[in-house]
């Protein structure tokens, strides 16, 4: 009973020690960043209703890497160095532009501010009752 414990251990921990070693991949570790904009200022959304996409070409398994656009209008993405296609879904609350996709370049810290044209803007707004 001893010998086949500890032949189940040893078994185990070399499957272990092997995997460990195969998926150790660095993550990421430059940053997309900015704002969704509309004469200079952040075009304010709903929260995670409204996003991004990014693609980029080169290699097999080619899929979108989703970025949600919070309140503020801000967004954010861990990516890894390269090219990206950011894209402006059709979905969202401001008009299709001329051109949805605009070419990234990420290398370090990158800040993009993304221009759109809402389908309205609410200005010179008052708090509370007169």
């Amino acid at each position: 009973m001893k010998k086949n414990i500890l032949t189940l251990l040893t078994a185990t921990l070399g499957f272990l020690a092997v995997g460990c070693e195969y998926d150790n991949f660095e993550a990421p570790k430059e940053f997309l960043s900015g704002k969704v904009v509309f004469e200079g200022k952040a075009v304010g959304v709903r929260n995670n209703s409204t996003e991004l996409e990014l693609w980029q070409d080169g290699y097999p398994l080619k899929s979108a890497i989703p970025v949600f656009i919070n309140q503020a209008g801000e967004f954010s993405a861990n990516l890894f160095r390269g090219k990206y296609k950011l894209v402006r879904k059709g979905n969202a609350p401001w008009l299709q532009q001329s051109t949805d996709t605009i070419l990234v370049n990420v290398n370090g810290n990158t800040v993009l501010d993304v221009p759109v044209t809402p389908y309205f803007v609410i200005g010179n707004e008052v708090s509370g009752c007169q």
